[in-house]
C-alpha cells in the first residue's frame, strides 16, 4: 500500500532497493532486532495477558493501540531514509 500512496509498484520498490544495494554495496536502512521479542516486552505481554484473563480489557486495547502506532511511526520513518536520498532516484 505504501508503495502505492508513492507512486510505486512492488516490483519498482525493489528494483530501487536492489539497485541501491548494488550501487552502494550496503542495506540502505538500519537492521536491528525486533524489540517486540526483547525479554522485557515479553514479561510485559504476560502481564497484559494475565491482565486480560482477569476482565480487565479496556487497558490492553489502549496497549494494542501505543504498540501499534509505535510500529506503525517505525515503519514510516525506515521507508522515509529508503526514499529521501540525496540525488534521482533511477530504477534503470
Amino acid at each position: 500500500m505504501l508503495c502505492n500512496d508513492m507512486g510505486l509498484s512492488m516490483t519498482a520498490a525493489f528494483t530501487i532497493f536492489a539497485k541501491t544495494v548494488t550501487r552502494e554495496k550496503r542495506i540502505p536502512f538500519e537492521v536491528s532486532a525486533d524489540p517486540f521479542y526483547s525479554e522485557s516486552n515479553l514479561k510485559h505481554l504476560q502481564r497484559v495477558a494475565a491482565e486480560l484473563n482477569a476482565g480487565k480489557s479496556a487497558r490492553l486495547l489502549k496497549i494494542k493501540l501505543d504498540l501499534s502506532l509505535d510500529y506503525f511511526l517505525d515503519f514510516t520513518k525506515k521507508m522515509a531514509r529508503i526514499f529521501s536520498r540525496p540525488g534521482p532516484i533511477s530504477i534503470d
